[in-house]
């Protein structure tokens, strides 16, 4: 049971990415995060037309049904597969990119179908803040280095 609340959990957060629910600064682990998955099922030709058709119909409900399942297998067979994106996962969800994270006013940019800061000058403002907060440091850092 814990793998397939792994693996639901980790598609989820992947599939946010394919369909722009994530903030510009966890964009880029996200797409990182899907295509790993995307790469690993592909070999599944069943698995690849589910990808396909969640992609194409962004549909959140096909990807928790139809795409876990063979997420949750692959994770089970590679063990190195799944820590690395559990890895993943667990980055984009500790906010190990808060410095490129929106921490003011978002608005949705059309362009690049994602959330963005409205006034990025502001955003910046606010992390140069955190940046000198010693007192809002974690007393355990998360390693968000990737391998």
């Amino acid at each position: 049971m814990l793998a397939e609340l792994a693996a639901a959990e980790i598609a989820k957060i992947a599939f946010e990415a394919v369909i722009g629910k994530l903030t510009e600064g966890a964009m880029d682990k996200g797409v990182e995060l899907w295509q790993k998955i995307k790469q690993k099922l592909q070999k599944e030709p069943a698995a690849a037309k589910v990808l396909a058709a969640a992609e194409q119909t962004k549909s959140e409900a096909m990807i928790e049904q139809q795409v876990v399942p063979f997420l949750q297998v692959e994770m089970l067979k590679d063990t190195n597969f799944a820590q690395e994106i559990q890895t993943l996962a667990q980055q984009i969800k500790s906010a190990c990119f808060w410095e490129k994270a929106i921490h003011t006013q978002a608005k949705w940019d059309k362009d690049k179908q994602l959330l963005v800061a409205e006034d990025w000058k502001a955003n910046q403002r606010e992390i140069e803040k955190l940046k000198r907060d010693k007192n809002s440091d974690p007393p355990n850092p998360i390693d968000c280095n990737t391998k």
